[in-house]
């Protein structure tokens, strides 16, 4: 793999793995913080956000040491991150790392960005109308490991990690 297309994949791979442990962190103090209001957050969202970020985590480090398995779901975890909406009462939003978002519908920021690690799917009582955004950094990420994982050179880095 050519010198330039490597320091990008661990680029990707140092925000999955940061990423990743922001976000557990950040789950982590808030359950503390909930715990102290006597407060608790659904156990099911908590359980597949851990795992999300768990996930980011491994992935992080296969995509570092640029095996196939972390170039395949690295982009999985990015096509993950790609879509920001709420249609009627559901939200869905993903991102570890750096986000920078832009959305239309709906919303009171049409442009966003985010230095650390979220998780956001909700079913709301009542309906938040449509919004839809894309992350535009999970997009050129996503770009990136799609073009660097059809390289040639890349290609042959992989193998001989096989």
């Amino acid at each position: 793999m050519i010198h330039r297309e490597r320091l990008a994949a661990r680029v990707i791979a140092v925000f999955l793995v940061v990423g990743g442990l922001l976000g557990i962190l950040s789950l982590v103090m808030m359950h503390l913080h909930l715990a102290q209001l006597h407060q608790s957050l659904p156990v099911i969202s908590s359980v597949v956000s851990v795992a999300l970020f768990a996930w980011g985590i491994v992935t992080g480090i296969d995509l570092w040491r640029a095996t196939p398995r972390g170039f395949k779901w690295a982009k999985i975890l990015l096509a993950l991150q790609v879509p920001v909406f709420h249609v009627a009462r559901l939200t869905y939003e993903f991102s570890t790392g750096f986000s920078f978002r832009v959305m239309v519908g709906n919303t009171n920021r049409y442009v966003g960005g985010d230095i650390g690690s979220s998780v956001n799917l909700d079913l709301s009582p009542q309906s938040l109308g449509f919004m839809f955004g894309i992350n535009i950094v999970a997009v050129i990420a996503l770009v990136y490991l799609i073009r660097a994982s059809r390289s040639p050179s890349t290609l042959s880095a992989i193998e001989t990690r096989k």
